[in-house]
């Protein structure tokens, strides 16, 4: 299975068409994570383009986004044969792009979607 984890900090302008890409991407084997950023979302709407209600996280802004490392990756090696280990030091950086290190390497790879009023 891949992930997609999609960022948002704005209202959805084409609501309707995030949603077939979502479920595309869900058609597709793809779990999406949704992380809310900011009081301008819409938890509602963004609970809809999740593959499933846990796959939806909030944090008030960006800064509080590092404070989600060990969930998402508790999220995407769950049903694993990995164990998340307290003595990981796994980082989420951004800048123009996002990564996260996790030694040993999830199972599959994470795709990051940022959205920032594009959508």
């Amino acid at each position: 299975m891949k992930y997609g984890i999609l960022i948002v900090d704005n209202r959805l302008k084409n609501r309707e068409q995030t949603l077939v890409e979502a479920k595309r991407a869900k058609e597709q084997n793809i779990r999406l994570i949704v992380i809310a950023v900011g009081d301008r979302v819409q938890p509602d709407k963004l609970r809809q383009l999740c593959s499933s209600q846990r796959d939806y996280f909030y944090v008030e802004n960006y800064s509080k986004l590092a404070d989600l490392k060990i969930q998402l990756i508790q999220t995407i090696c769950e049903g694993k044969d990995q164990t998340v280990r307290p003595t990981l030091s796994p980082s989420i950086s951004f800048s123009a792009s996002v990564s996260i290190n996790v030694d040993p390497p999830p199972p599959n790879n994470a795709v990051v979607l940022i959205h920032r009023s594009i959508l």
